[in-house]
């Protein structure tokens, strides 16, 4: 899982909120979706899967209310329901079509105890150069990641170990100096000219930030 930093909503979803009478089901939610995508980079707000979306194409992709819908219904405050500030896009929640769920598809009306927007839990995230599991220092977090988002679903761990291996490999070729390193968390954070980060980046930052803390 990658921290993601919130910008500015759309003016189009501007507009589409501040329309009287509207409600989030009857939105309409192209430039939404796209400026999520845009922010996250082009990948699932929570496994870091690539996803994408073309405007005025039917779409998998599932936005996601960090404080659940119903409860702001239930609380008597719809706008939270429309507040760009409470959404992040994910994937389709189903890797292999065994709905077997994940991501947002398998959190529903959950809530979970901390989000993506924040550095310091993000920062309690590790994952294992045995399996590619996925795990926080946090109990809770820890629990939200298995028990409500489904993070270590055995596609998704698959997925991240490859990344793990195939990073191992490669710096297995030569000797590494601090500054190489550096350099390669440099070019894992960046984007390219489509503004798409790498898939699964958090995994790879996460482990060079390991090896770079060796030379300390």
């Amino acid at each position: 899982m990658i921290k993601i930093t919130k910008g500015k909503e759309p003016a189009e979803w501007t507009e589409e909120r501040n329309t009287p009478g509207i409600s989030y089901e009857t939105t309409h939610k192209d430039a939404l979706r796209l400026a999520l995508l845009e922010e996250q980079g082009w990948l699932c707000g929570y496994c870091m899967r690539r996803v994408s979306f073309a405007a005025g194409t039917q779409t998998d992709t599932r936005i996601e209310h960090l404080k659940p819908r119903t409860l702001s219904l239930s609380e008597g405050k719809p706008e939270e329901t429309l507040a760009y500030g409470n959404m992040i896009l994910c994937c389709n929640g189903d890797i292999d079509g065994s709905r077997n769920l994940h991501c947002d598809a398998s959190k529903g009306e959950k809530e979970i105890h901390f989000t993506p927007f924040e550095a310091v839990a993000i920062a309690t995230i590790s994952y294992s150069s045995k399996d590619g599991s996925i795990k926080s220092s946090n109990e809770t977090y820890d629990s939200d990641l298995n028990n409500v988002l489904n993070l270590n679903h055995p596609i998704l761990a698959a997925n991240r170990l490859a990344v793990i291996k195939g990073l191992v490999k490669e710096m297995g070729r030569k000797t590494w100096k601090k500054s190489d390193i550096v350099h390669k968390i440099s070019y894992y954070s960046g984007r390219n000219a489509k503004g798409q980060l790498h898939e699964y980046c958090g995994v790879v930052i996460w482990y060079l930030n390991k090896k770079l803390r060796q030379f300390a």
